[in-house]
């Protein structure tokens, strides 16, 4: 299924939590893929240095 589908990831930040939203857009559905809290700074860091590696990588 990965080959068709178009990964959409969501980071909602809130006063003191941070969420990883990742869904999946599939033949016009939306499914979502996983969510979780972020809870280490270490981790946010991490996924803020990939997001940034895509961006670039993709011509956000």
């Amino acid at each position: 299924m990965r080959g068709r589908e178009k990964r959409i990831l969501l980071r909602f930040i809130f006063e003191k939590d941070d969420y990883l939203v990742v869904l999946a857009e599939h033949k016009g559905t939306i499914l979502l893929i996983t969510a979780y809290l972020v809870t280490w700074q270490s981790q946010k860091s991490r996924l803020q240095q990939e997001f940034e590696t895509y961006k670039a990588d993709t011509a956000l």
